[in-house]
């Protein structure tokens, strides 16, 4: 019975180990960002440090938006920008840069997006004369 009951620790000790290890795994490495949503704009940030307070900025052509997040267990957080004005989201200079403070960093830069360059052409209708 006692040797069932020490096995059984040890196998609970061995599982917990393997849990933080696994979890230490996912969250080192290079910290990423990517664009979860453009509208509203919404970003996810992978492989940070656990428990981290992280700084995120956003550059859209004229505006810069700013938020502190902290991160969870796994590594990762996830916050929103709101919604950008088309003029800024479709300037061409949309990018996130995230500093925590343990000195992890992420820079991410969207690449141009196709967006509509003015008013919406329509073909002209068939000619009409008036007479008078």
């Amino acid at each position: 019975m006692r040797e069932t009951a020490l096995a059984a620790v040890f196998f609970l000790v061995a599982v917990c180990l393997v849990a933080v290890s696994v979890a230490n795994a996912r969250a080192s490495g290079t910290p990423t960002l990517r664009f979860t949503k453009l509208v509203p704009v919404q970003v996810k940030g992978l492989k940070f440090a656990p428990g981290e307070t992280v700084r995120v900025v956003l550059n859209a052509g004229d505006s810069t938006r700013v938020r502190t997040i902290r991160v969870n267990a796994g590594g990762t957080f996830t916050v929103g920008f709101g919604t950008l004005p088309s003029a800024d989201r479709c300037s061409g200079r949309l990018s996130l840069v995230a500093v925590g403070l343990k000195k992890t960093r992420a820079v991410y830069k969207l690449p141009s997006l196709a967006c509509p360059t003015g008013p919406p052409t329509t073909a002209p209708g068939p000619a009409t004369r008036q007479m008078g």
